[in-house]
């Protein structure tokens, strides 16, 4: 079990060595775009002409660090999150619930396909 001490951590984030010795660091790959078309941040309250408000502080202040979730459209500051982010996201972006939800669902299928195969397997074994 962590304490929070250790979930708030950011032993994630680079040091300023690592940042120093990698002339790249802030350059994009070139493989994340291979498809040519332009990447896009993610979705974030500051072109939301309704006012939302951050799930865990409940504010609706800096609307230009508020991510919204691509799925449900619920904000979270991008300090609120755990582990904080940075900075923008490229692309699509999911809320921690939805990502859970996503996971979980896929789990389960995966879990269904499991035991389709295992009983497929145990009535070849009985015959």
């Amino acid at each position: 079990y962590l304490s929070d001490d250790e979930y708030n951590s950011d032993d994630y984030l680079p040091n300023a060595a690592e940042i120093a010795n990698d002339d790249n660091f802030f350059e994009l790959d070139e493989d994340n775009n291979a498809t040519g078309e332009q990447l896009r941040s993610a979705k974030t309250a500051q072109a939301s002409t309704i006012i939302t408000a951050c799930k865990i502080c409940f504010k609706s202040d800096r609307p230009e660090v508020l991510l919204l979730c691509d799925d449900c459209d619920d904000a979270y500051h991008l300090e609120c999150l755990r582990p904080k982010l940075l900075s923008i996201p490229d692309g699509d972006w999911y809320c921690p619930l939805c990502e859970h939800k996503k996971l979980s669902n896929h789990l389960i299928e995966k879990l269904k396909e499991l035991l389709i195969n295992f009983n497929i397997v145990e009535q070849n074994r009985t015959e």
